[in-house]
Protein backbone atom coordinates (compact mmCIF):
# COMPACT_ATOMS: atom_id res chain seq x y z
CA UNK A 1 0.00 0.00 0.00
CA UNK A 2 2.88 2.13 0.84
CA UNK A 3 5.18 1.89 -2.19
CA UNK A 4 3.57 4.08 -4.98
CA UNK A 5 4.09 6.85 -1.87
CA UNK A 6 7.63 5.85 -1.70
CA UNK A 7 7.75 6.26 -5.57
CA UNK A 8 6.55 9.84 -5.91
CA UNK A 9 8.57 11.16 -2.88
CA UNK A 10 11.72 9.41 -5.00
CA UNK A 11 11.59 12.10 -7.21
CA UNK A 12 14.34 14.84 -7.03
CA UNK A 13 13.79 17.46 -4.70
CA UNK A 14 10.02 15.88 -3.44
CA UNK A 15 10.89 14.66 -0.14
CA UNK A 16 12.07 17.93 0.68
CA UNK A 17 9.53 20.27 -0.44
CA UNK A 18 6.89 17.78 1.20
CA UNK A 19 8.61 17.93 4.65
CA UNK A 20 8.57 21.67 4.11
CA UNK A 21 5.21 21.93 3.42
CA UNK A 22 4.67 19.71 6.65
CA UNK A 23 5.88 21.85 9.20
CA UNK A 24 4.38 24.99 7.77
CA UNK A 25 0.88 23.32 7.93
CA UNK A 26 1.25 22.09 11.09
CA UNK A 27 0.10 25.33 12.22
CA UNK A 28 -3.10 25.01 10.33
CA UNK A 29 -4.35 22.45 12.85
CA UNK A 30 -3.42 24.42 15.71
CA UNK A 31 -4.33 28.28 14.96
CA UNK A 32 -8.08 27.63 15.18
CA UNK A 33 -7.83 25.32 17.84
CA UNK A 34 -5.37 27.81 19.74
CA UNK A 35 -7.72 30.82 19.55
CA UNK A 36 -10.69 29.09 20.47
CA UNK A 37 -8.32 27.27 23.13
CA UNK A 38 -6.55 30.96 24.75
CA UNK A 39 -9.89 33.19 24.58
CA UNK A 40 -12.02 30.78 26.34
CA UNK A 41 -9.90 30.27 29.05
CA UNK A 42 -8.83 34.26 29.28
CA UNK A 43 -12.62 35.52 28.87
CA UNK A 44 -14.25 32.46 29.99
CA UNK A 45 -16.77 32.60 26.43
CA UNK A 46 -17.08 29.80 23.69
CA UNK A 47 -19.53 32.38 21.95
CA UNK A 48 -16.91 34.73 21.46
CA UNK A 49 -14.17 32.13 20.77
CA UNK A 50 -16.26 30.49 18.29
CA UNK A 51 -16.69 34.26 16.79
CA UNK A 52 -12.77 34.89 16.64
CA UNK A 53 -12.38 31.93 15.59
CA UNK A 54 -14.29 32.05 12.48
CA UNK A 55 -13.46 35.82 11.40
CA UNK A 56 -9.79 34.29 11.27
CA UNK A 57 -11.04 31.60 9.24
CA UNK A 58 -13.20 33.74 6.76
CA UNK A 59 -10.70 36.36 6.27
CA UNK A 60 -8.20 33.76 5.15
CA UNK A 61 -10.92 31.97 3.11
CA UNK A 62 -11.39 35.13 1.54
CA UNK A 63 -8.13 36.42 0.76
CA UNK A 64 -5.58 33.21 0.30
CA UNK A 65 -7.18 33.25 -3.43
CA UNK A 66 -6.12 36.85 -4.13
CA UNK A 67 -2.42 35.59 -2.67
CA UNK A 68 -2.35 32.40 -4.24
CA UNK A 69 -2.87 34.36 -7.67
CA UNK A 70 -0.42 36.67 -6.81
CA UNK A 71 2.00 33.47 -6.36
CA UNK A 72 0.91 32.10 -9.70
CA UNK A 73 2.43 35.16 -11.10
CA UNK A 74 5.31 36.28 -9.11
CA UNK A 75 5.79 32.91 -7.88
CA UNK A 76 6.22 30.98 -4.67
CA UNK A 77 9.80 32.36 -3.24
CA UNK A 78 9.08 35.75 -3.11
CA UNK A 79 5.12 35.74 -1.96
CA UNK A 80 5.65 33.18 0.38
CA UNK A 81 8.59 34.62 2.20
CA UNK A 82 6.62 37.55 2.95
CA UNK A 83 3.27 36.05 4.19
CA UNK A 84 4.87 33.30 6.21
CA UNK A 85 7.03 36.39 8.33
CA UNK A 86 4.05 38.73 8.71
CA UNK A 87 1.34 36.35 9.40
CA UNK A 88 3.78 35.02 12.31
CA UNK A 89 4.18 38.63 13.77
CA UNK A 90 0.05 39.43 13.56
CA UNK A 91 -0.94 35.75 15.70
CA UNK A 92 1.89 36.55 18.37
CA UNK A 93 0.52 40.28 18.27
CA UNK A 94 -3.47 38.83 18.81
CA UNK A 95 -2.01 36.63 22.08
CA UNK A 96 -0.34 40.16 23.25
CA UNK A 97 -3.55 41.47 22.62
CA UNK A 98 -5.84 39.06 24.39
CA UNK A 99 -3.34 38.35 27.30
CA UNK A 100 -3.49 42.33 27.60
CA UNK A 101 -7.65 42.38 27.71
CA UNK A 102 -7.68 44.49 24.63
CA UNK A 103 -11.14 45.33 23.75
CA UNK A 104 -13.51 42.95 21.45
CA UNK A 105 -13.07 45.42 18.64
CA UNK A 106 -9.11 45.39 18.52
CA UNK A 107 -9.59 41.68 19.05
CA UNK A 108 -11.70 41.38 15.81
CA UNK A 109 -9.43 43.68 14.12
CA UNK A 110 -5.92 41.50 14.94
CA UNK A 111 -8.34 37.96 13.67
CA UNK A 112 -9.15 39.98 10.49
CA UNK A 113 -5.07 40.52 9.72
CA UNK A 114 -4.01 37.13 10.66
CA UNK A 115 -6.41 35.45 8.83
CA UNK A 116 -5.43 37.40 6.07
CA UNK A 117 -2.08 36.81 5.85
CA UNK A 118 -2.27 33.20 5.79
CA UNK A 119 -0.27 31.60 3.29
CA UNK A 120 -2.38 28.36 1.41
CA UNK A 121 0.69 25.84 2.00
CA UNK A 122 -1.70 22.98 0.63
CA UNK A 123 -1.84 24.82 -2.62
CA UNK A 124 1.65 25.42 -3.05
CA UNK A 125 2.87 22.07 -2.40
CA UNK A 126 0.40 20.52 -4.59
CA UNK A 127 1.29 23.26 -7.21
CA UNK A 128 4.49 21.53 -7.10
CA UNK A 129 3.51 17.96 -7.88
CA UNK A 130 1.33 19.25 -10.40
CA UNK A 131 4.35 20.82 -12.15
CA UNK A 132 6.65 17.64 -11.26
CA UNK A 133 4.07 14.88 -12.18
CA UNK A 134 1.21 16.05 -14.53
CA UNK A 135 0.38 13.85 -17.21
CA UNK A 136 1.47 11.03 -15.11
CA UNK A 137 -0.11 8.28 -12.77
CA UNK A 138 1.71 9.60 -10.22
CA UNK A 139 0.06 12.90 -9.77
CA UNK A 140 -2.75 11.07 -8.28
CA UNK A 141 -1.17 9.17 -5.67
CA UNK A 142 0.80 12.40 -4.81
CA UNK A 143 -2.22 14.47 -4.48
CA UNK A 144 -3.55 11.81 -1.73
CA UNK A 145 -0.11 11.21 0.09
CA UNK A 146 -0.78 15.54 0.54
CA UNK A 147 -4.43 14.43 1.66
CA UNK A 148 -2.57 12.32 3.89
CA UNK A 149 -0.28 15.21 4.86
CA UNK A 150 -3.03 17.37 6.09
CA UNK A 151 -4.48 14.56 8.26
CA UNK A 152 -1.12 13.89 9.90
CA UNK A 153 -1.11 17.69 10.69
CA UNK A 154 -4.87 17.43 12.16
CA UNK A 155 -3.18 14.37 14.21
CA UNK A 156 -0.50 16.47 15.47
CA UNK A 157 -1.78 19.93 15.52
CA UNK A 158 -4.55 19.22 18.31
CA UNK A 159 -2.06 17.40 20.60
CA UNK A 160 0.26 20.39 20.48
CA UNK A 161 -2.13 22.86 20.23
CA UNK A 162 -4.09 21.46 23.88
CA UNK A 163 -1.09 20.43 25.69
CA UNK A 164 1.18 23.87 25.09
CA UNK A 165 -2.42 25.60 25.76
CA UNK A 166 -2.80 24.01 28.92
CA UNK A 167 0.12 22.90 29.88
CA UNK A 168 2.44 26.05 29.05
CA UNK A 169 0.50 28.93 28.63
CA UNK A 170 -3.21 29.64 27.06
CA UNK A 171 -1.41 31.67 24.25
CA UNK A 172 1.59 29.04 23.83
CA UNK A 173 0.17 27.09 20.87
CA UNK A 174 -0.20 30.30 18.80
CA UNK A 175 3.32 31.41 19.18
CA UNK A 176 4.57 27.53 18.76
CA UNK A 177 2.42 27.77 15.81
CA UNK A 178 3.87 30.78 14.29
CA UNK A 179 7.62 29.63 15.05
CA UNK A 180 6.64 26.27 12.80
CA UNK A 181 4.96 28.80 10.10
CA UNK A 182 7.74 30.50 10.04
CA UNK A 183 10.63 27.69 9.52
CA UNK A 184 8.30 25.61 7.65
CA UNK A 185 7.29 28.60 4.78
CA UNK A 186 11.12 30.21 4.38
CA UNK A 187 11.98 26.62 4.07
CA UNK A 188 9.14 25.93 1.28
CA UNK A 189 10.08 29.16 -0.46
CA UNK A 190 13.91 28.79 -0.60
CA UNK A 191 13.67 25.74 -2.74
CA UNK A 192 12.98 26.84 -6.28
CA UNK A 193 14.05 24.33 -7.88
CA UNK A 194 10.92 22.73 -7.62
CA UNK A 195 8.89 25.37 -7.39
CA UNK A 196 6.37 25.83 -10.67
CA UNK A 197 6.82 28.36 -13.33
CA UNK A 198 5.07 31.55 -13.08
CA UNK A 199 2.87 32.96 -15.21
CA UNK A 200 2.53 36.47 -17.09
CA UNK A 201 0.07 38.83 -16.45
CA UNK A 202 -2.01 38.13 -19.73
CA UNK A 203 -1.48 34.41 -19.73
CA UNK A 204 -3.48 34.54 -16.42
CA UNK A 205 -6.10 36.31 -18.14
CA UNK A 206 -6.33 34.10 -21.08
CA UNK A 207 -6.57 31.41 -18.78
CA UNK A 208 -9.36 32.68 -16.17
CA UNK A 209 -12.55 31.46 -17.87
CA UNK A 210 -11.06 27.79 -18.17
CA UNK A 211 -11.48 27.38 -14.39
CA UNK A 212 -15.07 26.04 -15.90
CA UNK A 213 -17.57 24.21 -13.53
CA UNK A 214 -15.27 22.07 -11.09
CA UNK A 215 -13.60 25.14 -8.84
CA UNK A 216 -17.30 26.41 -7.68
CA UNK A 217 -18.83 23.23 -7.44
CA UNK A 218 -15.80 21.54 -4.84
CA UNK A 219 -15.58 24.43 -3.06
CA UNK A 220 -19.46 24.50 -2.25
CA UNK A 221 -18.90 20.66 -1.47
CA UNK A 222 -15.53 21.34 0.45
CA UNK A 223 -17.14 24.71 2.31
CA UNK A 224 -20.25 22.03 3.35
CA UNK A 225 -17.35 19.71 4.67
CA UNK A 226 -15.54 22.53 6.54
CA UNK A 227 -19.07 23.04 8.49
CA UNK A 228 -18.08 19.08 9.56
CA UNK A 229 -14.70 19.84 10.73
CA UNK A 230 -15.50 23.34 12.43
CA UNK A 231 -17.59 22.05 14.46
CA UNK A 232 -16.31 18.81 15.54
CA UNK A 233 -13.18 21.02 17.04
CA UNK A 234 -14.97 23.17 18.96
CA UNK A 235 -18.21 20.70 20.06
CA UNK A 236 -15.25 18.39 21.22
CA UNK A 237 -13.30 20.87 22.97
CA UNK A 238 -16.88 21.98 25.11
CA UNK A 239 -17.06 17.48 25.34
CA UNK A 240 -13.86 16.81 26.94
CA UNK A 241 -14.28 20.21 29.22
CA UNK A 242 -17.23 19.78 30.37
CA UNK A 243 -16.42 16.23 31.79
CA UNK A 244 -13.02 17.46 33.46
CA UNK A 245 -10.56 16.28 31.04
CA UNK A 246 -10.36 18.92 28.75
CA UNK A 247 -6.57 17.89 28.24
CA UNK A 248 -8.17 14.47 26.46
CA UNK A 249 -9.88 16.90 23.56
CA UNK A 250 -6.79 17.02 21.44
CA UNK A 251 -6.35 13.21 21.52
CA UNK A 252 -9.50 12.76 20.50
CA UNK A 253 -9.53 15.46 17.85
CA UNK A 254 -6.21 13.11 16.55
CA UNK A 255 -8.05 10.18 16.65
CA UNK A 256 -10.34 11.60 14.29
CA UNK A 257 -7.60 12.54 12.01
CA UNK A 258 -5.98 9.05 12.46
CA UNK A 259 -8.88 7.72 10.92
CA UNK A 260 -8.93 10.17 8.25
CA UNK A 261 -5.15 8.92 7.49
CA UNK A 262 -6.18 6.07 7.17
CA UNK A 263 -8.21 5.90 5.01
CA UNK A 264 -6.61 8.33 2.73
CA UNK A 265 -3.59 6.00 2.55
CA UNK A 266 -6.20 3.25 1.53
CA UNK A 267 -7.87 5.51 -1.16
CA UNK A 268 -5.42 7.09 -2.63
CA UNK A 269 -3.85 4.22 -4.17
CA UNK A 270 -7.49 3.05 -5.82
CA UNK A 271 -8.28 6.70 -7.23
CA UNK A 272 -9.82 5.64 -10.30
CA UNK A 273 -10.27 8.35 -13.29
CA UNK A 274 -13.21 6.60 -15.31
CA UNK A 275 -15.70 8.41 -12.73
CA UNK A 276 -13.84 10.35 -10.28
CA UNK A 277 -17.22 12.29 -9.54
CA UNK A 278 -19.39 9.06 -9.06
CA UNK A 279 -16.46 7.94 -5.99
CA UNK A 280 -16.81 11.64 -4.68
CA UNK A 281 -20.77 11.50 -4.26
CA UNK A 282 -20.32 7.90 -2.75
CA UNK A 283 -17.50 8.70 0.27
CA UNK A 284 -19.97 11.86 1.01
CA UNK A 285 -23.05 10.15 1.59
CA UNK A 286 -21.42 7.52 3.60
CA UNK A 287 -20.10 10.87 5.22
CA UNK A 288 -24.02 11.44 6.85
CA UNK A 289 -23.86 8.02 7.95
CA UNK A 290 -20.75 7.92 10.03
CA UNK A 291 -21.09 11.20 12.03
CA UNK A 292 -24.78 10.99 12.84
CA UNK A 293 -23.88 9.06 16.02
CA UNK A 294 -21.45 11.40 17.21
CA UNK A 295 -24.39 13.73 19.46
CA UNK A 296 -25.41 10.62 21.00
CA UNK A 297 -22.67 9.80 22.52
CA UNK A 298 -21.78 10.74 25.95
CA UNK A 299 -19.01 8.02 26.98
CA UNK A 300 -15.05 9.77 25.71
CA UNK A 301 -14.11 6.30 24.66
CA UNK A 302 -17.00 5.71 22.52
CA UNK A 303 -16.97 9.08 20.95
CA UNK A 304 -13.04 8.45 20.00
CA UNK A 305 -13.99 5.14 18.77
CA UNK A 306 -17.26 6.90 16.34
CA UNK A 307 -14.70 9.87 15.57
CA UNK A 308 -12.24 7.25 13.91
CA UNK A 309 -15.00 5.51 12.01
CA UNK A 310 -16.45 8.93 10.75
CA UNK A 311 -12.56 10.26 9.46
CA UNK A 312 -12.45 6.94 6.98
CA UNK A 313 -14.20 8.77 4.63
CA UNK A 314 -12.84 12.91 5.09
CA UNK A 315 -10.04 12.29 3.45
CA UNK A 316 -11.38 10.32 0.28
CA UNK A 317 -13.37 12.89 -0.09
CA UNK A 318 -10.71 15.47 -0.06
CA UNK A 319 -8.89 13.38 -2.56
CA UNK A 320 -11.56 12.98 -4.92
CA UNK A 321 -12.22 17.20 -4.88
CA UNK A 322 -8.42 17.69 -5.23
CA UNK A 323 -8.05 15.30 -8.25
CA UNK A 324 -10.77 16.64 -10.37
CA UNK A 325 -9.88 20.51 -9.66
CA UNK A 326 -6.66 19.56 -11.01
CA UNK A 327 -7.86 17.42 -13.75
CA UNK A 328 -10.18 20.34 -15.48
CA UNK A 329 -8.08 23.49 -14.41
CA UNK A 330 -5.27 24.98 -16.49
CA UNK A 331 -1.75 24.74 -15.07
CA UNK A 332 -1.56 28.36 -15.00
CA UNK A 333 -4.48 28.65 -12.83
CA UNK A 334 -3.40 25.72 -10.18
CA UNK A 335 -2.46 27.30 -7.07
CA UNK A 336 -5.40 29.52 -7.29
CA UNK A 337 -7.85 27.22 -8.28
CA UNK A 338 -6.40 24.68 -5.29
CA UNK A 339 -7.04 27.89 -3.14
CA UNK A 340 -10.60 29.35 -4.28
CA UNK A 341 -11.65 25.19 -2.83
CA UNK A 342 -9.59 25.24 0.17
CA UNK A 343 -10.82 28.23 1.04
CA UNK A 344 -14.34 26.62 0.90
CA UNK A 345 -13.08 24.27 3.56
CA UNK A 346 -12.19 27.63 5.69
CA UNK A 347 -15.32 29.00 4.92
CA UNK A 348 -17.43 26.40 6.35
CA UNK A 349 -14.87 26.02 9.67
CA UNK A 350 -16.02 29.67 10.13
CA UNK A 351 -19.34 29.18 10.06
CA UNK A 352 -19.93 26.14 11.81
CA UNK A 353 -17.19 27.94 14.55
CA UNK A 354 -19.74 30.59 15.04
CA UNK A 355 -22.71 28.48 15.11
CA UNK A 356 -21.36 25.73 17.22
CA UNK A 357 -20.28 28.15 20.04
CA UNK A 358 -23.74 29.74 20.33
CA UNK A 359 -25.19 25.66 19.95
CA UNK A 360 -22.96 24.65 22.98
CA UNK A 361 -23.32 27.54 25.09
CA UNK A 362 -26.85 27.46 25.03
CA UNK A 363 -27.39 23.08 25.01
CA UNK A 364 -24.28 21.62 25.89
CA UNK A 365 -21.26 20.07 24.18
CA UNK A 366 -22.63 17.20 22.50
CA UNK A 367 -25.68 19.53 21.14
CA UNK A 368 -22.89 21.14 18.90
CA UNK A 369 -21.43 17.69 17.35
CA UNK A 370 -25.29 18.46 15.78
CA UNK A 371 -23.71 21.27 13.67
CA UNK A 372 -21.78 18.22 12.12
CA UNK A 373 -24.40 16.27 10.48
CA UNK A 374 -25.76 19.17 8.95
CA UNK A 375 -22.63 20.27 7.09
CA UNK A 376 -21.98 16.17 6.31
CA UNK A 377 -26.16 16.77 4.78
CA UNK A 378 -25.17 19.72 2.70
CA UNK A 379 -21.98 17.60 1.46
CA UNK A 380 -24.03 14.84 0.47
CA UNK A 381 -26.55 17.33 -1.16
CA UNK A 382 -24.29 19.33 -2.97
CA UNK A 383 -22.42 16.26 -4.46
CA UNK A 384 -25.63 14.84 -5.72
CA UNK A 385 -27.02 17.93 -7.12
CA UNK A 386 -24.04 19.09 -8.97
CA UNK A 387 -22.92 15.58 -10.18
CA UNK A 388 -24.56 15.57 -13.61
CA UNK A 389 -22.12 19.14 -14.74
CA UNK A 390 -18.74 17.93 -12.93
CA UNK A 391 -19.66 14.59 -14.64
CA UNK A 392 -19.76 16.36 -17.68
CA UNK A 393 -16.77 18.44 -17.64
CA UNK A 394 -14.78 15.23 -15.73
CA UNK A 395 -15.61 12.88 -18.90
CA UNK A 396 -15.02 16.01 -21.28
CA UNK A 397 -11.82 16.69 -19.30
CA UNK A 398 -8.24 16.55 -21.85
CA UNK A 399 -6.09 14.52 -20.12
CA UNK A 400 -7.20 11.38 -18.26
CA UNK A 401 -5.96 9.61 -15.40
CA UNK A 402 -4.41 6.37 -16.05
CA UNK A 403 -7.29 3.69 -16.95
CA UNK A 404 -5.70 0.92 -15.76
CA UNK A 405 -5.70 2.05 -11.50
CA UNK A 406 -8.77 0.65 -10.29
CA UNK A 407 -12.26 2.97 -9.96
CA UNK A 408 -12.92 2.70 -6.58
CA UNK A 409 -17.25 2.46 -7.22
CA UNK A 410 -16.46 -0.46 -9.38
Amino acid sequence: MLSPYASVLRNRGALAFSVAGLVARIPIAMEGLGVVLLVSITEGSYALAGVLASIFAVSASAISPLSSRLTDRLGQRRVLSVLALAQSAAVIGFVVAVREGASVPTLVVLAVVGGALQPNIGSLVRARWSAMLTGTPGLGVAFALESVIDEVIFIIGPVLATGLALGVSPGAALVVASVLLTIGGLSLAAQTSTQPTHTSRADARSNREQMGVAVPVIALIFASLGIVFGALEVATVAFATERGIAVTSGVLLAVFSAGSMIGGLAFGTRVGGRNLPRQLVVVLSLGVVVVAPLPFIDAPLLLGAAGFVAGLVISPSLICGFTIVENLVPSSRLTESITWVSAGIGLGVAIAASIAGVVIDAHGGSAGYLVCIGGALLAASAGALTFAPLERAWQARPAAIDPSVRDFTD
